[in-house]
């Protein structure tokens, strides 16, 4: 262009003639110059960021390291991969801590939006998901949850996924897994939580659908930590079996459950490893219903980068990441509602198994049995 010449000109002339101790101011307002008439791409090349909301300080920690471990396995993947149009992805984390409320999200998304974030991964549970749904469907950004296991959130707008799948239906599962054995009383302790109260919900919904009876359940505080007086309850009605679905302090209530003195079979939502290290064997041969996955080669990819099995949420957040960047690069990354329109369709063999996502922007999944053995999650090849 014209003007690059011109000062090129200019540069040439004025280090020939003027005294050496003036030459670097020149060279300074010079570069000044340029680069006010040249201040192109400088933005369009810088990194993509990709927020993630997810719990890394509270009762979900062990979940929260878990998704941004995959997350982190996944843009290390696409950066070695050329990143999205030779832009890398650059990942920006927020702590949420979600397990008694969604304040703390919402206030973790408007931190990641000032910075300029527009794609993300989160957010951790349904707390967060619930009180940030509102606020999401009118703004121009994409959101893939890998943990929150409920309908209302993607039902909220279409700019909003889910690649976990939807909970409810491995609760109504172990029910029918319940009956199916003869128990046909229950008791469900659950919590005012709303994930937590959905699960056993869910439960008792199917259970009686079924033909049995719930003779006790309990919503308490999300924060309880004394189950004592709930416990009595929940065993005044002699059940034959409990189904535990508070989540958040499930190992504690497995724990005084076993010290009330009760040995019957307990079923429980989906567990972790710190869950099962708070209760201290008290759930062993406790029994859950999850989604498959994660995949053997994902399982050594992540043992070999932090030495330790996955935990949940490290598979469905890996694939959430890879969906979002392949979406990304399809549609050249700018326009949310493009972003959006081509996750809906979007299929490949990830982390948990096959990824796609139904009409309602929810992953479609495959439920497994689970039963813990020595204080390990194993997988039930066979019903007994």
């Amino acid at each position: 262009m014209w003007y690059f010449s011109w000062l090129l000109s200019l540069n040439r002339f004025a280090f020939a003639v003027i005294p050496n101790r003036m030459k670097n101011y020149l060279c300074t307002i010079l570069t000044a110059v340029i680069v006010g008439f040249y201040p192109i791409r400088i933005s369009a090349e810088g990194p993509i960021k990709i927020g993630v909301l997810t719990s890394m300080s509270d009762e979900w920690a062990a979940m929260g390291k878990a998704t941004l471990r995959g997350v982190e396995i996944a843009i290390e993947e696409v950066n070695r991969d050329g990143g999205v149009s030779g832009r890398r992805i650059e990942l920006v984390l927020e702590d949420t801590q979600e397990a008694n409320g969604g304040a703390r999200a919402v206030n973790a998304y408007r931190n990641l939006r000032q910075r300029g974030v527009q794609w993300f991964i989160g957010p951790a549970g349904a707390p967060g998901a619930l009180s940030l749904a509102p606020i999401l469907v009118s703004d121009p950004i994409v959101m893939i949850t890998p943990t929150v296991g409920v309908r209302n959130f993607s039902d909220a707008g279409r700019n909003l996924f889910n690649s976990r799948g939807i909970d409810e239906q491995a609760s109504a599962e172990m029910a029918r897994v319940a009956f199916s054995r003869g128990w046909k009383k229950a008791a469900i302790l659950a919590s005012q939580q709303p994930w937590e109260q959905a699960q056993g919900e869910a439960f008792g919904r199917e259970f009686k659908k079924l033909g049995g009876m719930i003779t006790a359940q309990e919503f308490p505080l999300p924060e309880t930590n004394d189950f004592r007086t709930t416990i009595l309850k929940l065993l005044a009605g002699n059940p034959e079996v409990i189904f535990l679905s508070n989540y958040n302090r499930v190992g504690v209530a497995a724990k005084q459950l076993a010290q009330s003195g009760y040995t019957g079979p307990r079923l429980t939502t989906v567990l972790d490893s710190s869950a099962l290290e708070i209760a201290s064997g008290a759930l062993n041969e406790a029994e859950f219903a999850s989604f498959v996955g994660p995949t053997e080669i994902f399982r050594k990819k992540f043992r070999e980068k932090f030495e330790v099995d996955p935990d949940l949420g490290a598979d469905t957040a890996y694939d959430a990441t890879f969906a979002l960047v392949q979406s990304l690069r399809e549609t050249s990354g700018s326009d949310a509602s493009k972003v959006s329109e081509r996750l809906s369709s979007i299929q490949f063999e990830g982390a948990a198994g096959h990824v796609s996502f139904d009409t309602s922007r929810i992953a479609s999944r495959r439920l497994k049995r689970f039963i813990v053995k020595n204080g390990h999650i194993e997988e039930m090849i066979k019903e007994g």
